[in-house]
């Protein structure tokens, strides 16, 4: 059994509840402490301070607790993606640019041209370099936690879509949501497109694993064309499961709402859309919940049962109630044969993987789905 522990939204608020919640998610992580390594695995799905925050200290501090009770590995076992909140404010982006005034119109320049141009334009790999420095402060918290190791003090890498190998068995697609992102605007969200599409993003990981994309916003916050993509591409990479954050929409019966990854009524395939937990507790917030899930996968099986731990904050200390199976979503195990996971020239499957991880689909949608063998066409004949 393997343990993926979904964290989002920690925001570190300086409050009684939230240093109360903190101690008892170090408390549940440690559950798995004694488990080897290979069996567990973290989550992050962005906001790990707020907008007044000038630096990451208080994230850092308990990222580092929770990965020695957890017993994990960061640059192996933890995987992060920033939110909206994880964009740099002014007094991170002054230090990271000194002397440097023109970082903001850079800033504001490159949402603008986001918002109302695709990556079709020509101008469009610009104005991503633009936005990309906002996520400066970001990666370079990544890097010293060890996460994501930056190649130079201005690498951004971490922050733009990208995947990662889980110990050779789970492949995780890295979106960056926020790229348009703004204190105002709750929908209608991007991905760098032109990045999150390339082939070239699968070369370094095999491509027979099973696999899980992870975002700050809901599938169902970004815009139209963003999902149109991206339904393709789950489709194609096998995706099992998208996790995420925010699901600042609102939108009714979020946490068990599907992806369908076609846009043909008779196609019945889709993928479930997880919406994180708050893990800091704020008074402000009115339709989301505040805990921690539980993704706990029976690679035998090829299912994982999603388990759901909700913030008590109303008792002597606060403490998580039972934990409760919301639902199961498929993952099946997927051996990787390098004969099987051959690369074409343009980074695609070739056939038989391609078959395999069709027919694979099939089974687990159509319950009554089999192949006929050589002798019962004979028979029918």
């Amino acid at each position: 059994m393997i343990s993926i522990l979904h964290l989002s939204d920690l925001h570190m608020i300086l409050n009684a509840g939230g240093h109360s919640m903190k101690s008892c998610i170090l408390e549940e992580a440690g559950k798995v402490g004694g488990r080897p390594r290979g069996e567990k695995l973290l989550v992050l799905t962005g906001d790990f301070r707020d907008f007044s925050d000038g630096d990451y200290r208080r994230a850092k501090d308990f990222l580092q607790e929770l990965f020695h009770v957890m017993d994990i590995d960061p640059a192996q076992d933890v995987f992060a993606v920033p939110g909206n909140h994880d964009v740099g404010n002014d007094e991170m982006m002054n230090r990271c640019f000194p002397g440097d005034k023109r970082w903001g119109q850079r800033q504001r320049s490159a949402i603008t041209y986001l918002k109302q141009n695709d990556a079709s334009d020509g101008d469009y790999q610009g104005y991503i370099d633009w936005r990309m420095e906002s996520y400066l402060p970001f990666c370079r918290f990544l890097s010293e936690l060890g996460i994501h190791r930056q190649s130079d003090p201005m690498d951004t890498s971490a922050a733009a879509p990208h995947v990662r190998c889980w110990r050779g068995k789970l492949n995780l697609l890295h979106l960056n949501t926020t790229i348009t992102a703004d204190r105002d605007a709750v929908g209608n969200q991007q991905v760098d497109l032109q990045a999150a599409l390339s082939d070239a993003l699968w070369a370094q990981v095999p491509s027979g694993c099973s696999a899980l994309a992870v975002g700050h916003n809901s599938f169902f916050d970004l815009d139209e064309r963003n999902r149109q993509a991206l339904r393709s591409l789950f489709r194609r990479r096998n995706i099992c499961a998208y996790l995420c954050d925010d699901c600042d929409g609102g939108e009714a019966n979020w946490r068990r709402k599907k992806i369908p990854l076609s846009e043909d009524e008779h196609d019945s395939v889709s993928i479930r859309n997880i919406a994180g937990v708050k893990r800091s507790e704020d008074t402000r917030e009115r339709y989301r919940d505040f805990g921690v899930y539980w993704h706990e996968w029976d690679e035998e099986k090829g299912q994982v049962q999603l388990r759901l731990l909700l913030w008590k904050p109303g008792v002597p200390r606060g403490s998580f109630g039972q934990p409760f199976v919301l639902f199961h979503y498929d993952m099946p195990r997927r051996d990787v044969d390098a004969s099987d996971c051959a690369l074409s020239e343009q980074g695609q499957m070739e056939l038989p993987a391609r078959l395999d991880a069709l027919l694979e689909r099939t089974r687990r949608t159509i319950p009554l789905f089999r192949l006929m063998q050589e002798d019962d066409i004979d028979r029918r004949l």
